[in-house]
């Protein structure tokens, strides 16, 4: 049952722990200020009064009152932040039991009165249940595999350039999604839309009312990345030269990045933020029409790589490639010579760089040369967003803006290393998606930790 008047307010956590501090002993207030100073700044701008009405509706009508559910999610936050810098290090088993019953200043930061006030470890895990829309027994013996299913796994093809070798995306599929999309169906199956919106709530919201995130002129940058056991979309100021997280969706590692990221886009706009990109980042693992299609209804400009393995929707001959700023190179690999645009064809023409001179010699010319005009390719100027983006890829705004898509590794690196997500002992997607919550919301009160430090500095 919850009861709205034992959801710790926003205004009684700060009138408790101002009560706290006055009555703190000489060494506990030094300790406050030298060890915890950070935290203290950043969960006391932590308001979760608006994550408490919404997550009301989760809980039953009737029955005991569910209690320290506020501190709960504070005590979670503060050992994120405190990864690594405490006895209980990852575990927060050792958290819950040992640490932060032994440390006064630790338990005020989180909002509880005395240590005969803090919630036992079961209520913790009870809340990061509540918070997955779906069935968290996937440990239980009717979820275990077969035996004929606990094989070895399969061995992984590495190509040329290093990296692991992906299928080719379904484009029939990347197509009928967005399809749905149109039609204003749901692709996500609705797991992770609790904790999406307690993060939404806590932290993207306040970071746009701060001004941290910008209504107008807003890039949003998209990647994703593995972990040992897979934002979304990243958003950045660049005034402030300050980066944060708008949606993290935790997905399969066996599903494409194309599709991967039209599930996270139909997530972020059903969050209800309302925040309109104009730019999106992207790498060449999304160079799909429909991907184009998609952002041009939402008249969002597509910074996309071209994927030299993608083709042409145009009819580009098989031995004819693209560069990454979609202009032909020939068989050989070398760069064709714009020669012009054909009014009749509605196409830029593009002819053998070695029939033209630009080259001094060719190994394919024997293949490939039939006249000595030189082998003509035609690149259609109709309707084809993948080739003909509305900033062209070859200009310096495009250059520009697409730099700004290495704020997705930095968000990753913080995310996965400076966070420790992949070193966590947990498993499964709902406590994966649970501390990946927890951790965006960390990454948003150190922004806003940072911008707070930036404006004492420039009063």
């Amino acid at each position: 049952m919850f009861n709205s008047f034992s959801w710790q307010s926003h205004n009684e956590y700060h009138i408790n722990f101002k009560n706290f501090k006055a009555k703190l002993s000489s060494d506990l207030r030094v300790l406050l200020w030298n060890n915890y100073s950070e935290e203290r700044h950043k969960l006391m701008s932590l308001n979760l009064d608006p994550v408490g009405g919404y997550l009301s509706q989760f809980y039953s009508a009737t029955g005991r009152p569910a209690l320290h559910q506020a501190q709960i999610l504070r005590s979670l936050i503060l050992f994120a932040f405190l990864f690594n810098r405490t006895d209980a290090r990852l575990s927060l088993t050792v958290w819950v039991r040992e640490v932060f019953p032994s440390n006064p200043v630790l338990t005020a930061l989180a909002g509880c009165r005395c240590v005969d006030d803090l919630p036992p470890l079961g209520s913790y895990y009870d809340f990061m249940n509540r918070l997955w829309n779906a069935s968290c027994d996937n440990y239980s013996r009717t979820c275990l595999l077969t035996k004929n299913m606990n094989g070895k796994k399969p061995k992984k093809v590495i190509g040329p350039d290093g990296k692991l070798i992906e299928p080719e995306p379904d484009t029939y599929a990347t197509r009928d999604m967005v399809e749905r999309i149109f039609h204003g169906e749901s692709l996500s199956n609705g797991k992770q839309d609790i904790l999406q919106t307690v993060f939404s709530l806590a932290a993207v919201l306040p970071s746009i009312i701060n001004g941290l995130i910008p209504l107008k002129e807003l890039t949003v940058s998209g990647d994703g990345t593995a972990v040992k056991a897979h934002a979304n979309p990243f958003g950045r100021n660049p005034q402030l030269s300050l980066e944060v997280p708008l949606l993290l969706n935790f997905t399969s590692a066996k599903r494409h990045d194309s599709i991967n990221f039209l599930f996270a886009i139909d997530a972020f706009g059903k969050q209800g933020t309302g925040l309109s990109p104009k730019n999106l980042c992207l790498d060449s693992a999304h160079d799909n029409i429909a991907t184009y299609k998609l952002l041009d209804h939402w008249d969002i400009n597509a910074l996309i790589d071209i994927n030299k393995r993608g083709g042409s929707s145009d009819g580009l001959p098989d031995d004819i490639s693209l560069d990454k700023d979609a202009h032909p190179l020939c068989q050989a690999g070398l760069r064709m010579c714009s020669w012009g645009y054909d009014k009749n064809k509605d196409a830029q023409k593009f002819r053998c760089p070695l029939a033209c001179n630009r080259v001094k010699e060719c190994p394919c010319s024997l293949e490939c040369r039939k006249s000595s005009y030189g082998r003509t390719v035609y690149i259609k100027n109709s309707s084809d967003l993948r080739l003909h983006p509305r900033i062209p890829r070859d200009s310096e705004q495009y250059k520009t803006i697409y730099s700004e898509r290495s704020a997705c590794e930095r968000m990753n690196d913080s995310v996965l290393n400076n966070y420790h997500l992949q070193d966590l002992k947990i498993r499964g997607d709902d406590h994966f998606s649970f501390w990946t919550m927890i951790i965006g919301i960390c990454i948003h009160l150190d922004a806003w930790y940072k911008m707070s430090s930036m404006s004492k500095q420039t009063a």
